[in-house]
């Protein structure tokens, strides 16, 4: 337990506070990134037959307590920054890797962050994706 506290005190002391909700919404790679500070995060754009799409993700060692910590903390961050509580997705692979997946359905775009774990690659990964909103 004092482990946990005090990896979670560190965490949340060195991630800043989410400033630019608005730029998520307009899925700017750099507002992306942001939001996974102090981790690194890879963020593109990519077209869809629906419109523009953001995707980003940063790399933990496999099934880490800090990779569950800041999956939390970004869904926290997230909850913050759009006013919206998220749906928690039923899902289920057909692998051993788990999979847990939160959406958020804000102004006019669909919000997903999910944890991977990633035997095969021995890291687990935190999945941010951004797209608009069906019917917009």
């Amino acid at each position: 337990m004092i482990r946990t506290f005090a990896v979670l005190s560190a965490i949340l002391a060195a991630s800043p506070a989410l400033a630019d909700c608005t730029g998520l919404l307009k899925r700017d790679a750099a507002a992306a990134a942001s939001l996974f500070a102090p981790d690194t995060a890879i963020c593109q754009t990519a077209q869809q037959t629906t419109g523009e799409a953001l995707f980003c993700y940063s790399e933990h060692p496999f099934r880490s307590e800090t990779a569950l910590i800041r999956a939390e903390q970004l869904e926290t961050e997230l909850s913050a920054c759009f006013a919206a509580v998220p749906t928690i997705a039923d899902v289920t692979v057909n692998h051993p890797d788990s999979y847990d997946v939160r959406h958020f359905n804000v102004q006019g775009a669909r919000i997903s962050l999910s944890v991977k774990d990633k035997g095969a690659l021995g890291k687990t990964l935190i999945f941010l994706r951004i797209v608009e909103a069906e019917g917009n």
